[in-house]
């Protein structure tokens, strides 16, 4: 397995032969109309193997072979509001070189020059169009991931840096209309945002910010943060050393340089992939299809 993507209702994952399998509510990014529940099904209608993935709320996107760049799903950002079970529709305004978010909505991307792009809805003459922007933020950004409330950077040295509503992983309450520094975090390989945020340290660590309450996206919910979110940076337990996270809404997963993949959090809609409906604060292994591994 090369990546692993994840959002609210669907999680998607890019296998060493280039094909992409997703599981978890059909028809919200599967690719597939007989898709959905805790078990991995192929997408379909990928007529080049995938070099790149990335999963939104209801929707996924990948980079093929030839640049070009598929989504499917169910999209919802106005003007633009389309049902597709199959990925055959091109994704406008996205270089061809371009790396796509981790796990969430594939809107903002880094270019080959390490530039900071966001593509935001315009409706010119009453047609819907997609203009790319370029963001203000942090100089060498190698990686992005975004999400409704709160979007992240990764620059080549390692420094993670947040914006949004927030709390973006600095300590305070407050969100932040421009990327500000998180702190405790040294040498990150990896980020991911969505309900919350998380990342992979240099050695396999991965931290995980942001949730609420008796949320056990980050694993056993601790006493200071009971009552309100967790505001900075803290190890997930009870995971082996990991390559990649993924945030999703309300679960977590991670995958290890063996390609296996462990998950935990909320499960009411099958994300956990472990075959079973129970939410869990202990990481699970997710049921991969042996031929459908690596």
């Amino acid at each position: 397995m090369r990546k692993l993507s994840i959002s609210g209702k669907n999680n998607c994952a890019l296998l060493g032969s280039g094909e992409v399998v997703c599981w978890g509510i059909g028809g919200s990014g599967a690719g597939n109309p007989d898709a959905g529940g805790p078990i991995p099904t192929k997408v379909l209608g990928l007529y080049q193997p995938a070099e790149d993935i990335a999963s939104g709320g209801s929707f996924s996107a990948a980079i093929l072979e030839d640049g070009q760049s598929v989504l499917w799903g169910r999209i919802h950002q106005w003007p633009v509001s389309l049902s597709i079970a199959s990925p055959i529709w091109p994704y406008p305004g996205i270089p061809m070189a371009a790396h796509l978010p981790i796990d969430s909505s594939p809107d903002c991307y880094a270019t080959v020059g390490r530039d900071l792009y966001c593509m935001l809805t315009e409706s010119p003459n009453g047609e819907p169009a997609l203009h790319p922007v370029l963001m203000p933020g942090p100089d060498d950004v190698v990686e992005l991931a975004t999400s409704w409330g709160t979007s992240c950077a990764r620059t080549s040295g390692g420094d993670v840096h947040c914006w949004g509503s927030g709390p973006v992983g600095d300590g305070s309450t407050e969100g932040a209309s421009a990327p500000v520094h998180v702190p405790g975090i040294v040498g990150a390989t990896q980020i991911a945002t969505r309900g919350h945020s998380a990342a992979v340290l240099a050695d396999g660590t991965a931290v995980c910010w942001g949730v609420y309450g008796l949320s056990t996206a980050c694993g056993e919910p601790v006493i200071p943060y009971m009552e309100g979110p967790l505001l900075e940076p803290r190890p997930i337990a009870g995971l082996p050393p990991v390559t990649q996270v993924s945030a999703g809404i309300g679960h977590t997963c991670a995958l290890t340089a063996e390609g296996e993949v462990y998950c935990l959090g909320l499960n009411t809609s099958d994300q956990l992939g472990d075959g079973t409906y129970s939410t869990t604060a202990v990481p699970v292994k997710v049921k991969l299809p042996s031929h459908l591994g690596g």
